[in-house]
């Protein structure tokens, strides 16, 4: 699998969250910036980071509930199953279906482990 990734602008520019398995081999969320014609990694997942996953997802109704911390570690496939638990309790919501932004790869977010 080659990662999921949202892209969302922010004042500095484009910004990406990446769920990436470092060499570490435990999947995480990272931030990445676009300069000049490139990706460059920054870290770990941030606040503004956790807030655009959330709003990727659908899930700005229970940010409550998630913090950095875990969100940081939630796959792609855990974050609309938390969506999907939304939709299946309220007739209310449309069904979300989130789809990678990454480049060659526009992976449906129930297929990111």
């Amino acid at each position: 699998m080659d990662g999921y990734s949202i892209n969302f602008s922010n004042s500095g520019g484009l910004c990406s969250c990446d769920w990436r398995w470092p060499q570490s081999n435990n999947p995480k969320w990272t931030m990445s910036d676009h300069e000049g014609v490139q990706w460059q990694t920054d870290g770990p997942l941030t606040e503004e980071g956790r807030q655009e996953l959330l709003k990727h997802f659908g899930l700005e109704s229970v940010a409550g509930e998630l913090p950095l911390q875990s969100v940081s570690l939630m796959s792609p496939a855990v974050l609309i199953g938390l969506r999907r638990g939304l939709e299946a309790r309220s007739t209310m919501l449309p069904r979300l279906n989130p789809v990678s932004h990454r480049m060659g790869g526009r992976i449906p977010a129930e297929q990111a482990a």
